[in-house]
């Protein structure tokens, strides 16, 4: 038998970062943002936790794994505005203050997955992930002022162009890998390495056209420059 708390585990996870984080950086009931930097940390623990959730429900359910993967990466797409928010945040932010905070308040939250000890319970909290996740719920409809703070200082501090290419690149890896039913946490890693190789091996021209092909959805394994780089790439693969 399932007991109660474990679940409500899911649901209740956002509203246990309030208590576990400095007093009044979200509501109890209904966690949404007063300001720029609850926004910042509201979004930095919820895209954390779902991270921590792929990883442990794909471990519970290896059958199910890729729908975990597929239902965050999702979620990502269809917010991508906010997190990029975040990001631009974060350029000029204490990221120590800010990493050892969220830290705090996801070990605090995730501490009652460690009292799941049941098959019943692990199914419990897994399917509650991803009802949470279906239909890749937009930051903008279920926190719409934390969203509204991300995108006013995105729009007046919008992210340098290069770092904007790099995400969309290493996106597309991703996409392309989980495409061919190859494991996200083997993707992320190979994808991070080659996307920061492919950006120091091409030239500011090259790397426009990178970017062109990249945003019209194109093989970008078939330009020339790809080509020539592939051998310095195929580390990337181990």
């Amino acid at each position: 038998m399932v007991r109660p708390s474990m679940r409500l585990l899911i649901p209740f996870l956002l509203a246990l970062a309030c208590s576990a984080s400095p007093a009044g950086w979200c509501a109890e009931k209904s966690p949404d943002a007063g300001d720029l930097e609850q926004a910042a940390r509201l979004l930095g623990y919820q895209s954390r936790l779902y991270e921590e959730l792929r990883v442990y429900c794909g471990k519970q359910f290896p059958d199910t794994k890729g729908q975990f993967d597929f239902q965050v990466m999702s979620w990502i797409d269809a917010n991508q505005t906010e997190l990029n928010g975040l990001q631009a945040y974060l350029l000029s932010a204490d990221r120590k203050e800010f990493e050892q905070r969220i830290g705090s308040a996801l070990g605090k939250s995730l501490a009652g997955l460690k009292n799941a000890d049941t098959a019943e319970e692990y199914m419990a909290v897994c399917e509650g992930f991803g009802q949470t996740l279906t239909g890749a719920p937009r930051i903008a409809t279920v926190t719409p002022k934390a969203a509204g703070f991300l995108r006013a200082y995105l729009a007046e501090h919008p992210l340098p162009p290069l770092e904007l290419q790099k995400a969309a690149a290493r996106t597309v890896c991703l996409k392309k890998g989980m495409n061919q039913k190859i494991d996200l946490d083997v993707l992320q890693p190979r994808c991070t390495c080659s996307t920061q190789r492919t950006f120091e091996l091409l030239s500011p021209q090259e790397l426009s056209e990178l970017d062109r092909v990249v945003k019209a959805f194109g093989e970008v394994e078939t330009l020339p420059f790809m080509k020539r780089i592939a051998p310095q790439l195929a580390g990337c693969q181990n």
